[in-house]
């Protein structure tokens, strides 16, 4: 028989484990657009491609629309630009987006290391033991 001690200490691991889903979520949201960047570093995708991979990669269910709307704002700005091959529209990187992508690449241990410094300091925390 479960004790309400019991009942209590598995509502909080469903909490925490919804909590936890939810702040991957709004990560992977925030930072979908570089996701995409780094994903046409080695050849143009199709928004299906990109669809299929963030899916079976990341598990996460996006549909096709959110993923054209950040390819067409990244073509806004240049970073991106399409084609029409085969009744597909291919996306692939411009010499500025390939730019981008190399500062990143590069810039990865600072963004690592200010992402946890954020979340580090809205917890309050001033060092890791």
């Amino acid at each position: 028989m479960l004790s309400l001690l019991d009942v209590n200490r598995q509502w909080v691991r469903d909490l925490e484990t919804e909590i936890l889903g939810r702040v991957h979520s709004r990560i992977f949201r925030a930072l979908l657009d570089v996701l995409i960047l780094m994903q046409l570093r080695n050849s143009a995708k199709s928004g299906r491609d990109i669809v299929r991979f963030v899916n079976t990669r990341f598990h996460v269910q996006l549909s096709s629309g959110t993923i054209y709307s950040v390819l067409y704002t990244l073509e806004k700005e240049d970073l991106v630009k399409s084609e029409l091959r085969q009744q597909k529209r291919f996306f692939e990187l411009t010499d500025k987006g390939e730019s981008i992508t190399r500062a990143i690449l590069n810039s990865y241990r600072e963004i690592s290391n200010y992402s946890a410094s954020l979340f580090i300091t809205s917890l309050g925390i001033e060092k890791l033991s």
